[in-house]
Parts: C-alpha cells; structure tokens; sequence
C-alpha cells in the first residue's frame, strides 16, 4: 500500500459515523442496502451518501447488487482501529518494551488479546489458581522472579504426577538459588519424567503458559523487568503464542541438570 492510499484510509476512518458504518456492516455479513444503513443509524440520507462515497473511495467498505457490504479490507482494518483503542489502557502498554528479536513473533502481538493484572499480590493469586495439578501442561521461563517462584511454584501446589512441567531459569536465578542454599525448595521435585529444567545465560523477559491462561512478564523503558504488573491472558490465539515464544527460548537455552 502506497503512503496516498494509508492515508486515504486514515482520513476515512477519523468520522465517528464512517466507524459506525463499518461495525454495522461488519455485523451482517449479507451487506446492507442504503435505506437500511440510513434507517438504522439514524442518518440523514444525503450525510450518508457523502459518507458512504468516501469509504468506498478509500475501499474499506464494498458496493455489490445494490448493498453495501464488508470485505476482507474492512475486517482487517477494523482490527487495526480495536488495537489502536488499547493506547487508552492505562500506562501499562506506554511504558513497557518487547523484547524480541524475531519480527514475525512482534507483529503477530499487536493482534493478541491481553489484560493486564496492575499488581503483585493479584499475579501470585491468579497464578496459584491457574496453574494448579489439573494442568497437564506448563511451560514458565525467562527472567523469572524469585518470590514469585518461591510462593507459587516453591509451595509444592503442582502434583508431578499429573502435571508436565517445563522451566527455563536464567544463569542469574540459578545461583541465586543456590547461593540461598534453597535447592531442595525449588530443584527437589526434579523427575526426569515429568520435568524438564533449561538454564539460558540471559533473557529479558518472563512467561509462563497453562492449558488455559498464561502470563507475560516485560521490562520498562529502563529495560528492567516488571514484577509487580503483568500481561495476562485466557485467549487460545495469545496462548499459543506464548508456547512459541517458549520454544523460541527453549532454542536460546541448555539443559540443566540439579
């Protein structure tokens, strides 16, 4: 798309009725026929033809045997303006970084829905809920945190016998582990049936992912990492993506035996 054509669509989409045109057409997929859009949103038939014009101008929107419908154009724009709308979510998103080197992994964030979990004590709660011995997988690794280790993972909630797991610790969480002579806290459950351990010397952020919710841990603009909030979700599309930014990891690491 050439920088004329963007902006064309950008200008288009500034009207709040443009917006309610497209969301209503996007709600019915059959397509709508002028009368019908002017009936429903209330528009005078004039404003709307005006209106109507420059989103076709700008091929958002479609006209087809005598209806307006939505196209592959417009689903995708529309996605792009929902992901604009979580700028207002608060400060979290203005002030955290993704560190990821792999691009396709990046661009593939902007369309996953996360919420985000504004404080410690909820995280470690929510993490004890999720993540408990019905979870046939988990998957956890990055710069993890160490009291929050300690009290999820250290309080002996998760059943092995039940549960895979898969961590990835960071070389600097390892000897902290050790230099506090807590092995058997953290390293004593170790099956190598059930569990996996990998050890990567450095990692900028955190994760961990269930069957149903995983979470996302980032660094702020002075590229240290945020324990006290987190990113958070139960969608199938931002779990799956998680798995892979594991995978990705699990690529970056070593195994690592206690």
């Amino acid at each position: 798309m050439d920088n004329k054509s963007l902006e064309e669509i950008v200008s288009s989409l500034k009207s709040q009725t443009r917006r309610q045109v497209v969301k209503l057409l996007l709600e019915t997929p059959r397509g709508l026929r002028f009368s019908e859009i002017a009936r429903t949103l209330n528009i005078h038939p004039s404003t709307l033809e005006k209106h109507l014009a420059r989103l076709m101008k700008s091929r958002v929107i479609s006209h087809f045997n005598d209806r307006y419908l939505s196209t592959v154009n417009s689903i995708l724009i529309w996605e792009k303006i929902k992901n604009l709308q979580k700028i207002d979510n608060g400060s979290y998103l203005f002030s955290h970084i993704l560190p990821l080197d792999n691009y396709e992994l990046r661009d593939r964030f902007g369309s996953l829905n996360f919420k985000i979990i504004p404080d410690l004590i909820s995280i470690i709660n929510q993490i004890k809920t999720d993540f408990n011995d019905t979870q046939k997988l988990i998957q956890a690794g990055g710069n993890l945190d160490y009291q929050i280790g300690k009290s999820v993972y250290g309080s002996g909630m998760l059943n092995h016998n039940n549960t895979r797991v898969e961590l990835i610790l960071t070389r600097q969480l390892i000897n902290q582990i050790q230099n506090l002579g807590e092995e058997n806290l953290f390293l004593n459950k170790f099956d190598e049936k059930t569990t996996w351990l990998y050890e990567i010397e450095e990692c900028n952020l955190g994760l961990g992912v269930g069957e149903s919710s995983g979470f996302l841990f980032l660094p702020q603009l002075d590229f240290e990492i945020d324990y006290n909030q987190c990113l958070y979700t139960k969608d199938t599309a931002a779990i799956e993506w998680l798995r892979e930014v594991f995978r990705l990891l699990k690529t970056q690491s070593q195994t690592f035996n206690p």
